[in-house]
């Protein structure tokens, strides 16, 4: 079975596109009963379902295709273009402002309303910007997905209180220009990649790019932000608020099955694997008497 199988749902007479407003946007139910037709798209199964099952609870939507892959959620909506997605910002595959960005390509008429977690801003901003007509966070309640989805098929914009507050307080802050407004889209995602450990191969794998186009992305990156080593990218975007570091001892990489991590970790601790040991076969000699 695939990974990112898809459901779809049966609608008979209802699958053909509800009222559209003068926008192109869908305006709730039709005359003929035509519920907004709704894409899914989450990388977590069980919450993907959750999710579903809400939303066909109500009369005026029909959820017509779930996903669990930016790269296949983008055949979909090219496929069935939906009234509204419903898309959470990360992806196992895509970038929650890369997916935005290809599935507004691929169905310019389909609302967007994205699930956020805790986002810096200028994401946000770039998400907007890419095609986004709402924003829930991922701890609201189901009426706040309810009613973002119904404000965004009406042609309308819905932003969570909690993303609200989020943007308010960054539109407060009075500490001087923005650094990372200066990055293109590319620039700031393959910034936090780096800054996430993953090196320029890794980085080319996961965007479809060749290590080149990284490695010259990089080069400008670090130079429009006046950083000189890779270790600065890290401290940067740690510092911006750009990526999280969950607890207080971060390691750089993930620990081996069965081995110890390699690798030192931010509170500067060496693990135990990477301390000086004895080459084998000379034992250190044991003391057999006080010290004097």
């Amino acid at each position: 079975m695939r990974a990112s199988k898809v459901h779809r749902r049966r609608l008979g007479a209802a699958q053909s596109r509800p009222n559209l407003g003068p926008r192109g946007c869908a305006s709730g139910p039709s005359e003929d009963g035509a519920p907004v037709r709704l894409v899914v798209i989450d990388g977590r199964q069980l919450v993907r379902a959750g999710i579903c099952q809400l939303l066909e609870a109500e009369a005026d939507f029909a959820v017509v295709a779930q996903a669990g892959f930016g790269g296949e959620a983008t055949r979909l909506c090219r496929e069935l273009e939906p009234d509204v997605v419903v898309i959470d910002f990360s992806l196992p595959d895509l970038e929650g402002l890369e997916a935005t960005r290809q599935i507004a390509r691929a169905s310019p008429r389909s609302r967007m309303v994205v699930l956020v977690g805790d986002v810096h801003h200028e994401y946000l901003v770039r998400l907007v910007r890419a095609g986004a007509a709402g924003f829930v966070t991922k701890s609201g309640s189901s009426a706040e997905l309810l009613d973002g989805v119904r404000r965004a098929a009406r042609g309308g914009m819905y932003v969570a209180p909690a993303v609200a507050e989020t943007i308010a307080h960054a539109l407060g802050q009075t500490g001087g220009p923005r650094p990372e407004a200066s990055l293109s889209d590319r620039e700031l995602q393959i910034l936090t990649r780096l800054a996430r450990g993953q090196g320029a191969a890794e980085v080319a794998q996961a965007l479809a790019l060749s290590r080149s186009t990284v490695e010259s992305h990089r080069g400008r990156l670090m130079k429009k932000l006046g950083l000189r080593h890779n270790a600065d990218i890290a401290r940067f975007a740690i510092r911006r608020g750009l990526i999280e570091i969950d607890g207080p001892r971060w390691p750089l990489f993930a620990t081996v099955p069965g081995e110890e991590a390699s690798a030192v970790t931010a509170s500067g601790a060496v693990p135990a694997a990477r301390r000086r040991r004895q080459p084998a076969g000379r034992a250190r000699p044991r003391r057999t008497g006080a010290a004097t």
